[in-house]
This record gives C-alpha cells, sequence and structure tokens, in this order.
C-alpha cells in the first residue's frame, strides 16, 4: 500500500473519530428536563398507588362503623366495587411504570417519543384513580360528618330557607319582562330562566315541609337512618335552590346587559419575541356599542366602550392569523348573549350593514348619489364609521357589501379590492397599512428579519434549533471541512 494511500486511510480514520467525538460530546441522551419528569411520574405512581390502598382503608372503616347510614346511599356494595377496579387498573398500570423506568434506563434519546408517551399513559391512570378514590373519601367523611353534626347541618338547612323565601324577584322580573320587549327572540330563554327562579323558591318550601318529622327526629336525639337520609337530601336541594338565587341576583342582569351590546375583537397587532424562546402575541382591541331604541331622543349617541389587551397564542394560531392584522375574529350582534358571538374573520364594520334590498337597519341606511349606492351610519353611531374604518373613510359601497356577502356564503374571508385591484382589508390591505402603521407587525413588515421567519418557522440554523439538529448539522460540517483538508494534503487540491 503506498504512502499516499496510506495518507488517505489515516484522513478519513481522523474525521471518522471526529464525528464520533461530536456526537459523543452533543449528548444523544434523553434531555434532562424529559428524564426528570419520567422520574418524578415514577415516584408519584408508586406514593399514589400507597395513597389509594390507605384511602381505601378508611372508606372500608367508615362503612363498618356506620353500615345502616351508608347502605341507605347504596354506597356498601358501590364503593367496594369501585376500589376493586380501581386496584385493578393500577395493578395493569405498574407494567408501563416498568417500562418508563427501563427506558429511562437506556438513555437513549432516538426513544423521547416513546418516554413522552409512557409518562401521559402512566399519568392518566394515576390522576383518575386518584380522584374518584379522593371523591369517596371526601363523601364517607361527609356522611359521618353530618351525623355528628346534625344540629349544626339543620341550623344550616333553616338559614338556606330562610334565604330563599325571603327572595323577591320582583326586580328581576321587570328586567325579564323589558328585556323580552326589546329582544323578542330571548323571549322563551328569559322566561325559562325565571321559572328556573319561581321553581327553586317552591322547591324550597315542599323539601323544608316534607323534613318536618325528621327535623323533629333530629331535636329529641332520636333520627333513623331514613330520618338521616331525607334530611341529606333536603340540606343539598336548599343549598341549590340558595345558590342558584344568589348567582341569579348577581349575574342574571349582567347577562341581560349583554343583549344590549354589539361587539367585536379586531386584531390590532402582532408580534413575535425572540428570548430563551420564541413566543406569539396578539393585541386585541374591543369596540362594544350599546343598542339605541331604534326612534332615540334628538341628538342621543350611542354609549360605546374601547377596551385592549395583549394575549400570548400558540404558533398555530399567530401562522393561521398573520394575514389579518386590523380584521375582526368575533362579532357579537346585539340581541344575543357573549357566548353566541360569532367566530368568524371578517373587516370591521361590515357586520353592521344590511342588504341593500332591506334598505336599513337599526344602525343605519343605504343611501344613493351619482348613481352609487353607499351605506350611511345614523348620526347616534356615527362614531362607528371613523373606529371601524379610520380617518381616511371612504364610503363603503354596494359593490363592496356585495364582494362581502358572496365571500360568506361560499365560506371564505372577504379581504375586498380598491379601484386600483388592490387588497383593501388584512395585514398586506391599503386600509389596514393606513389605520395600522404604526403596528408592530406593520413597522417590523410581518418581522421578516426574525430569527423565527428568516427560519421558515423551522428555526434551523437559530439559536432555538433543537440540541440534537444542532448537533448533527455541527458534526456533518466539521466532517466536511476535516474530509477537504485531509484530501487536499493527499491530492493536492486547492
Amino acid at each position: 500500500m503506498d504512502r499516499r494511500t496510506l495518507t488517505y486511510l489515516a484522513g478519513g480514520i481522523v474525521a471518522l473519530l471526529l464525528i464520533v467525538l461530536i456526537v459523543a460530546l452533543a449528548g444523544g441522551g434523553l434531555d434532562k428536563a424529559l428524564r426528570a419528569r419520567a422520574e418524578v411520574e415514577i415516584e408519584s405512581f408508586d406514593q399514589e398507588q400507597k395513597q389509594v390502598a390507605a384511602v381505601k382503608k378508611e372508606v372500608n372503616k367508615a362503612l363498618e362503623t356506620e353500615p345502616e347510614l351508608f347502605k341507605a346511599q347504596g354506597y356498601d356494595t358501590r364503593w367496594p366495587d369501585r376500589f376493586a377496579e380501581i386496584e385493578k387498573q393500577l395493578n395493569a398500570a405498574t407494567q408501563n411504570r416498568d417500562a418508563l423506568r427501563s427506558l429511562v434506563s437506556e438513555n437513549d434519546e432516538e426513544k423521547s417519543g416513546q418516554v413522552e408517551e409512557a409518562i401521559g399513559k402512566l399519568a392518566a391512570v394515576r390522576l383518575a384513580a386518584m380522584a374518584e378514590a379522593a371523591d369517596m373519601q371526601k363523601t364517607a367523611q361527609g356522611l359521618l360528618q353530618f351525623k355528628n353534626e346534625l344540629g349544626d347541618q339543620i341550623n344550616k338547612m333553616e338559614g338556606n330557607y330562610q334565604a330563599v323565601k325571603s327572595s323577591d324577584l320582583s326586580k328581576l322580573e321587570m328586567i325579564i319582562a323589558k328585556a323580552s320587549s326589546d329582544w323578542p327572540k330571548k323571549q322563551n330563554d328569559l322566561k325559562r330562566r325565571l321559572s328556573v327562579l319561581t321553581d327553586a323558591v317552591k322547591g324550597a318550601e315542599q323539601a323544608w315541609e316534607s323534613t318536618q318529622a325528621a327535623r323533629e327526629a333530629a331535636a329529641d336525639k332520636n333520627a333513623s337512618t331514613e330520618h338521616l337520609t331525607e334530611l341529606i337530601k333536603a340540606v343539598n336541594q336548599l343549598g341549590t335552590y340558595r345558590a342558584a338565587l344568589d348567582n341569579a341576583e348577581k349575574d342574571l342582569p349582567k347577562l341581560i346587559d349583554q343583549l344590549y351590546w354589539s361587539w367585536d375583537k379586531i386584531i390590532a397587532d402582532m408580534e413575535i419575541r425572540e428570548g430563551l424562546e420564541v413566543t406569539f402575541h396578539h393585541k386585541y382591541k374591543i369596540i362594544k356599542t350599546r343598542a339605541l331604541a331604534p326612534e332615540p331622543p334628538e341628538g342621543e349617541a350611542a354609549e360605546q366602550d374601547i377596551s385592549e389587551h395583549h394575549q400570548t397564542v400558540s404558533k398555530t394560531t399567530f401562522e393561521s392569523m398573520k394575514k389579518n392584522l386590523g380584521m375582526a375574529i368575533e362579532h357579537k350582534d346585539a340581541g344575543k348573549y357573549d357566548h353566541e358571538a360569532e367566530r368568524s374573520t371578517q373587516p370591521p364594520g361590515y357586520a353592521y350593514m344590511c342588504p341593500p334590498s332591506e334598505q336599513r337597519n337599526r344602525y343605519g341606511h343605504w343611501d344613493r348619489r351619482d348613481g352609487t349606492s353607499f351605506w350611511v351610519f345614523y348620526g347616534q353611531y356615527a362614531m362607528m364609521r371613523h373606529l371601524f374604518w379610520g380617518p381616511r373613510y371612504g364610503y363603503m359601497t354596494s359593490g363592496h357589501y356585495g364582494g362581502y356577502y358572496r365571500s360568506r356564503q361560499a365560506g371564505r374571508t372577504y379581504y375586498g379590492r380598491d379601484a386600483m385591484g388592490r387588497q383593501r382589508y388584512g395585514s398586506d390591505g391599503s386600509v389596514t397599512r393606513t389605520n395600522y402603521s404604526s403596528s408592530k407587525y406593520a413597522r417590523s413588515n410581518g418581522f421578516r428579519n426574525s430569527q423565527y421567519v428568516k427560519s421558515k418557522g423551522k428555526y434551523r440554523g437559530t439559536r432555538y434549533e433543537t440540541q440534537r439538529a444542532r448537533a448533527t448539522r455541527s458534526s456533518s460540517a466539521r466532517s466536511y471541512r476535516t474530509s477537504r483538508r485531509t484530501g487536499s494534503r493527499s491530492f493536492g487540491g486547492k
């Protein structure tokens, strides 16, 4: 074997050794955080398996102490069966625990996915078992406490009864009557909500009267198991009735008030922050407008409320919304509750216009000038024009509305076109560039110079790249450079 060949082989061996050394230095084992999570999960499983056994022992003792009380509730057979099933599931899960322990011992980065899956399965069984055992334990303790504190429980029951009995629903009835008149489509729902409250008052009266014998027996310290069962049921019922009335007095007027407001949730800004990790953020603007009567008093303007807040969002949400700067992503009509808001992306303000065929609605009407139909807000809603379409407001024509309507019918987002054929709305829209020129997203041109965008969201070549990917790229690059150097010495390359 000649000298040149030996030199070439030596260079190749050196390159191979360098690759092995780099990979070894880069690690190759499980991520430290993942390994720690696995070890904690194994320890938690072992501890909580013992804890379930202790809870079972406590519950069985309660069943033996007050057999008639628990039998009346049906727990004497139900609970032992449930504990048997829980133990069966935990015993089966020990195989997952042992498999996870083995994966941790192997310390192979290639099996990180298996470790994650094993952690998830073990945690699911553990948490479900503890939750059910704890629920039985709490119920058993509650029943024993009820019997031991029977006098206090009856006093509590009487307090709830008196509170329900003294409830005055007249104020709520007036609010509901007005809202039913203002918003006929909500009449049945509002009537149902009022019925729940009147039924609570009747139910409380019935629960109190039906337990008179049981309460008297308890006062004489002669309450039977049947009496205790009646009282337990009545105490729970009266507590529920009082809570329903208390919540209604506090929350129902707020819920009804939602009917009188329309609102839009607009993406006012978007941001990518690159610190120790990449995070994504939205700034939302909420524009609320209080609906007035169709013919309000002269000069009255609609009340409006504008608020802004920032929110961290997922990468998926950010990517799906990055074209929608300045767009409304949620809209709620007056006459609906907040939870009935429409979650679809559309240009702000368009939801307040009606089809030209309808001519007018609560907020404005279609006018015609020089052969063109355009939308006009009524005076009391005049500020909506500025809030939604900006200081350089241009008329919204029936043509614009037609494009918007057709897009929605087809399930598409409407971005509009101006006379020059340019996009009007969304991140690339001419209207948006004017109204949101000061936003971070607009000023940074979509954060085009961020490492996240440059790497097309894959983090390749950035400090956010995964350790394994970085090590692989680094070893490949060094191997290539080493091969080039050895080849240069051997063959006289440039």
